[in-house]
């Protein structure tokens, strides 16, 4: 097997885990991104069902009209688990609750409306109590409140208002009750359901009218709205999680694109090198190229012809003219030219 055979499978085997890495990167950097662009208001609390919230806490109704009941279930930190299991029964012959936990007053009388909410093999129970009266008659609306009473925007904002009504036993009236919402000072809109956004400076009222059969009751809220002010210098804080996980996805690419480039170019110049070209032994490993030496011509070593002899005639060199030098007659040593 030849040295380049056995270098372009390790370079297949290596850009194969290339391109693994690369795909491998990319799903990394998508999965986040892509869970939360489909689930923005997922649930990211504690995961432990420790409350529950019911409204209207308890109802007061004439006969024939229906009230709906909205539960929660909260964790440590009072946050919504959306996946909780909420299930509605009823104690009495007031009424009867839905599945979605709408009440419809049947007879006059008292009841209850039982609430139970189950998550990861946890359940809470809650109660709302219900009267219902005979008629009309029992239920005068006397005032209504409104939340918040006072607030000051920016434009741009938007705030969602409350309204509650009392009836003249000082209860909360929650059925068979409409409100109507309207503004003044032409600051912005507001809709049916009490949301107001903010479209210019000033400052003015939104005003809420509850009507309840044949009476009815009126309250405002006083609102300041601001120009919005300068934009931060830096943008950093009004970047959202999805744009800071595509930047970082696209880094990551960027990254592996670049050492995918060093990759290529090692693999060409590792080709086009001597070593390349020449064959394994019988073993598998590259031979090595031979290595050639410079001459050595000049001052190489003189070769001295009869070099034991005692004849000066025969102590010249075969390489070199050298003058012949003094001989002595002791055979231990020879003597250089007198000074």
């Amino acid at each position: 097997m030849s040295y380049r055979t056995v270098l372009q499978r390790r370079t297949s085997r290596t850009s194969h885990f290339a391109i693994v890495a690369l795909v491998v990167a990319l799903a990394s950097a998508a999965v986040p991104l892509a869970a939360s662009a489909s689930t923005p208001d997922s649930y990211q609390g504690s995961g432990e069902l420790t409350f529950i919230e019911i409204k209207p806490p308890k109802a007061r109704l004439p006969a024939g009209a229906s009230q709906q009941f909205h539960v929660k279930g909260l964790d440590a930190d009072g946050k919504n688990i959306p996946e909780a299991k909420v299930s509605f029964s009823s104690q009495g012959a007031a009424g009867t609750v839905t599945k979605s936990g709408r009440f419809d007053a049947m007879e006059a009388g008292s009841g209850t409306v039982l609430v139970e909410v189950s998550y990861l093999g946890k359940m809470l129970e809650t109660a709302a109590e219900v009267v219902v009266l005979d008629d009309r008659s029992g239920v005068t609306l006397t005032r209504v409140a409104i939340s918040p009473v006072e607030i000051e925007l920016t434009v741009g904002q938007t705030i969602a208002f409350t309204a509650t009504a009392i009836d003249t036993s000082g209860e909360q009236v929650t059925a068979g009750i409409s409100y109507s919402w309207t503004q003044v000072g032409d600051l912005g809109t507001v809709d049916p359901d009490g949301a107001f956004e903010a479209l210019a400076p000033g400052q003015g009222w939104i005003e809420v009218t509850g009507t309840l059969f044949d009476s009815g009751a009126r309250a405002q809220a006083k609102v300041v709205v601001h120009e919005p002010a300068a934009a931060p210098s830096g943008a950093a804080g009004r970047l959202s999680p999805g744009f800071l996980g595509g930047m970082a996805a696209i880094l990551v690419i960027a990254l592996l694109a670049g050492l995918w480039t060093l990759f290529l170019s090692w693999k060409r110049r590792v080709e086009e090198s001597p070593f390349a070209a020449k064959s394994s032994d019988q073993q598998g490993r590259p031979a090595l190229p031979p290595i050639e030496l410079p001459a050595i011509a000049a001052r190489s070593v003189p070769k001295v012809a009869a070099a034991k002899t005692r004849d000066p005639e025969k102590a010249r060199t075969t390489d070199l003219d050298l003058p012949l030098l003094p001989f002595d007659e002791s055979p231990s040593r020879r003597i250089g030219p007198h000074v």
